[in-house]
């Protein structure tokens, strides 16, 4: 791993990668921020009969995912990175085998 010159947050999400527990945890937590979204939307909507208070819910939402979205695309640009990196070091491995191969 050491050749393959991983950025700390690289070798984090590489070693975590096998872990699937993180993954079913942020699937339940996506739902359950957006059931309690609904609940909250419908509270509000009926118990203050206001668009302004709706209006500031759906805001503050919105900007919730807003940042989920970005850092799970950030997570997305790691993973790829790796993966280019791990190709590379497959590709100087099969390189030095047949290097080896032919002498």
């Amino acid at each position: 791993m050491e050749k393959m010159e991983l950025t700390a947050i690289e070798a984090q999400i590489l070693e975590r990668s096998a872990n699937l527990d993180i993954t079913r945890r942020r699937r339940i937590m996506v739902l359950i921020s957006a059931g309690l979204y609904g609940f909250v939307l419908i509270a509000f909507a009926s118990l203050t009969q206001s668009w302004q208070y709706v209006l500031a819910v759906s805001l503050a939402y919105i900007a919730i995912t807003c940042f989920e979205k970005v850092a799970y695309a950030n997570g997305v640009l790691v993973y790829k990175s790796v993966i280019q990196k791990l190709c590379i070091r497959i590709e100087e491995l099969v390189a030095s085998e047949d290097s080896l191969g032919s002498q």
